[in-house]
């Protein structure tokens, strides 16, 4: 199997091919920005890590339009992050005529945690506008739940007995003291579990024409704040 991977999350944004069992990574943060001189992660580098990566898969023998499919991460998450990555997977899947695999990171962060939760009921989060988070809510493997909840309301929202799992900066620690919690870094790679969900939906025959592809927003579930 030949994939191309865009992963455009704020903190580990890459691009990657999968080249029969072969995995070649570039991520965002390997780009020095000269004006900041510091390491960056940033999903407006990705157009970088895909030169990077098309390149790459040449050099291997491989040529670009013998890729199977391109996977793309489509929310929800940063709005920036978002579009950039989906733009630059739906003009490569045009270019070279491909159809694309879409993973949503709630998808991912499940994959990640297939190995570490085995309570009846958990919860993953992803980081919305701070100090928001996305939520999905599961009871006996069923999803039960979804939404965008306050980091201040979450004694409120789950009881004790939920366990959460996500990407947690420090200064949530404290919030969190109440739960059991499964921090994302401590989980599966996150470029190793979305080569398998690829996988999995390429056999399942999930893949789709670019202009198919929606971002997954979650705009509905988000709070104005007076």
């Amino acid at each position: 199997m030949k994939l191309l991977l865009i992963n455009s999350n704020i903190e580990s944004s890459f691009a990657a091919s999968f080249i029969e069992g072969k995995i070649d990574v570039k991520y965002a943060s390997d780009y020095l920005d000269s004006s900041e001189k510091a390491y960056l992660k940033s999903p407006d580098k990705l157009i970088h890590c895909l030169k990077y990566i098309t390149d790459s898969i040449t050099g291997t023998g491989v040529r670009p339009d013998e890729l199977d499919a391109i996977c793309v991460i489509t929310g929800p998450g940063s709005f920036t992050g978002i579009r950039v990555g989906l733009a630059l997977a739906k003009g490569t899947a045009n270019t070279l005529n491909k159809k694309i695999i879409p993973v949503d990171n709630f998808e991912l962060i499940q994959k990640q945690a297939e190995n570490f939760i085995n309570q009846d009921k958990y919860c993953f989060l992803i980081p919305a506008k701070r100090p928001e988070f996305y939520y999905k809510l599961f009871e006996k493997n069923i999803e039960i739940e979804s939404g965008c909840v306050l980091v201040d309301d979450f004694n409120a929202k789950f009881d004790k007995f939920t366990v959460l799992a996500g990407d947690f900066s420090h200064d949530y620690q404290e919030k969190l003291g109440y739960f059991n919690t499964l921090d994302k870094k401590n989980l599966n790679s996150e470029l190793d579990s979305m080569i398998k969900l690829a996988i999995e939906k390429y056999k399942k025959g999930k893949l789709y024409e670019p202009g198919k592809i929606e971002p997954v927003y979650m705009k509905e579930f988000i709070f104005k704040h007076s």
